[in-house]
């Protein structure tokens, strides 16, 4: 015998939710960027930028990796996702 568990049916559909809210966010350009300055400690300079990458949802704001990167993975959108980033990323390192 199988017993109903709600919190494990809000879950899912939480996810299921997210999962068709990704697509979506993809499509809509809702991911960017924020840079983070690499410096070397010992000669204070500049190295690099640190690209973390965010997602500006339309109804919970601004939501961090560990929110959507686990479902991005599991459902195979990192490559396209991965491409498009890419394309933002050689975007502003050209300005």
């Amino acid at each position: 015998m199988v017993w109903f568990d709600k919190n494990l049916d809000n879950e899912m559909n939480h996810r299921f939710k997210l999962e068709a809210e990704l697509k979506r966010a993809i499509e809509h350009n809702e991911f960017y960027f924020l840079y983070q300055p690499l410096v070397d400690t010992q000669s204070e300079q500049l190295e690099a930028f640190e690209a973390l990458i965010r997602w500006k949802h339309p109804e919970k704001g601004e939501l961090s990796p560990d929110e959507f990167i686990g479902i991005i993975e599991k459902h195979n959108l990192m490559s396209v996702l991965g491409e498009h980033m890419l394309d933002i990323v050689c975007e502003f390192a050209s300005t």
